[in-house]
């Protein structure tokens, strides 16, 4: 029957200098009575307690159960700040926590029984806890210092020098049984000597206390154990630590020895072969990566920007639905481009015709509107050249009339001025006439008189003087009238006129002379 808790010895307390001969005494006798107790109910039945729940060995490998009195040597001792110089190795328990000063357990076991060039693969810690003060975390660390059974006290052992801070394993103190932890790598280290074996040590925070059975317990199913689980002649015997190695495993690369196991390689990457595709898997016996297609429907992109809706199907990216590339202008040609997407170009609205101009409008497409030529200018004829546009040309303003002179206004256009006929001459009459131009003809300088005589002059025009009725004759008083040359005698003053009173010059009598009467006068 397992011991009930009043049953089991209580732990060791430090005590004044004076009484602590006579309680160490005490102590030891509670330990004869607890120790017999033990032996007879491990008589009484043979099969108690149960061996602790061990982790299933791997496939392939050998294990071991090393225990004193099953297999190698182990060593086990407490060390108590309160019983400073005081070994305890050959004591039947070891405790952690407060009694009421800190107490470690520290174990130690020979690796000797795993053959030499093996691998181990796994290696559990089990012991038994046979009382409790409640819960608490009791934390396993490696020892690195050196430390004999029979002689290991908390003043020899180094205090917190002698182990590592590094948490190895730990494990709930609650309930009184096995407790067992994976230090795989610890033993690992130990056996491929990346690590001294100084074994290993268990504390706590100094607030509960827990008992554990030594190995000086007489039930063998109480002592601690190192459960080690190792392949013989595994890819890493006979190679120092860091060397390559393979594991037998296609799906691993550069695996190398680390404390005597070929790990640490890396995982072959079973990446996704594409986007309808989910990552595979890769087989340890093959090395080949599995290609699982993505569920129908996945989106995907098969890269054609033309395509909206790409979704997965049957492990293939298709494209559901064309992309619209129309931006709703008539003006605008759409196309799409795969690769770069929707492209947009201008419509040409040239109808190739110089004489019009060519637009779009946005709802309906192109429009060509007729040029107007025009420059403002009334003097010029503006046309337009289907091939060259508009053309500009003088207007011609001759009205074939030489009897005009022909101009054009860029106003008004063209006008036409009477041609002024002018020959500077007085003595002709200027005009124009039509076909013929000017034509200047003679003045007839005629003022209807006989009696004098019309005459022009260019400078200024006509001229007229009395006709010269003079015959010569000094006796004759010579004027003109009725339009005709008068001559009458011109008798002497104061003598009476006679006909033959005057004479021609060539001494003739004139024949019409008139008499002189009236005192000579005509």
């Amino acid at each position: 029957m397992v011991p009930s808790r009043s049953s089991l010895p209580p732990p060791l307390f430090s005590q004044a200098p004076a009484r602590r001969r006579r309680r160490r005494t005490a102590l030891l006798g509670a330990i004869g009575l607890s120790l017999a107790g033990l032996s007879l109910a491990a008589e009484a039945r043979a099969d108690w307690p149960p061996p602790p729940t061990l982790p299933d060995p791997p496939a392939g490998a050998t294990c071991v159960l090393i225990r004193r009195g099953n297999v190698g040597a182990v060593a086990d001792a407490d060390v108590s700040l309160g019983n400073g110089n005081w070994a305890t190795g050959a004591y039947p328990y070891t405790w952690t926590g407060p009694s009421p000063f800190d107490h470690w357990s520290l174990y130690k076991f020979d690796l000797s029984v795993v053959p030499a060039g093996s691998q181990v693969v796994l290696a559990a810690f089990s012991t038994y806890v046979s009382w409790n003060d409640q819960s608490s975390l009791v934390r396993i660390h490696r020892i690195t210092a050196p430390w004999e059974e029979s002689q290991v006290t908390w003043q020899n052992f180094g205090g917190n020098a002698s182990w590592d801070p590094a948490v190895v394993a730990s494990f709930d103190g609650s309930g009184v049984g096995h407790k067992t932890v994976d230090v795989t790598p610890l033993v690992q280290a130990w056996y491929v000597g990346a690590a001294p074996n100084h074994g290993l040590l268990m504390e706590e925070d100094p607030v509960k206390l827990h008992a554990y059975f030594a190995s000086e317990s007489g039930t063998v199913n109480l002592r601690p154990s190192l459960y080690v689980c190792f392949v013989a002649g595994g890819p890493c015997a006979g190679l120092p630590e860091g060397a390559g190695c393979n594991d037998g495993n296609l799906c691993t690369t550069g695996e190398t020895c680390q404390l005597g196991q070929c790990s640490g390689g890396a995982p072959v990457g079973c990446t996704a072969v594409d986007q309808c595709h989910e990552a595979g898997v890769c087989d340890p016996a093959t090395g080949q990566c599995t290609t699982p297609e993505k569920l129908d429907g996945a989106p995907c992109n098969d890269a054609d920007l033309c395509t909206a809706g790409d979704m997965c199907q049957s492990g293939m990216c298709v494209g559901s639905t064309p992309v619209s590339c129309f931006d709703g202008s008539a003006c605008t040609n759409e196309v799409c481009d795969p690769q770069v997407g929707c492209v947009t170009s201008t419509v040409s609205c040239d109808d190739g015709n110089a004489c019009t101009a060519d637009g779009c409008d946005a709802g309906t497409g192109c429009i060509h509107e007729t040029v107007i030529c025009d420059d403002g200018d009334a003097c010029t004829a503006d046309t337009c050249d289907p091939a060259t546009g508009c053309g500009i040309s003088p207007v011609s303003c001759d009205d074939g009339e030489v009897c005009t002179t022909d101009g054009c206004d860029a106003q008004t256009g063209c006008f036409h001025t009477g041609v002024v006929c002018n020959d500077s001459d007085l003595c002709t009459t200027d005009a124009c006439v039509l076909g013929t131009g000017c034509v200047y003809t003679a003045m007839t300088c005629n003022d209807g008189d006989a009696c004098t005589e019309d005459s022009c002059d260019p400078a200024v025009g006509c001229q007229t003087s009395p006709v010269s009725c003079d015959d010569a004759l000094a006796c004759t008083y010579d004027s003109c009238g009725g339009g005709n040359c008068q001559h009458m005698i011109q008798c002497p003053p104061g003598q009476p006129c006679s006909q033959d009173f005057c004479s021609t010059p060539e001494g003739q009598t004139g024949a019409n002379a008139w008499l002189c009467a009236n005192g000579g006068q005509p």
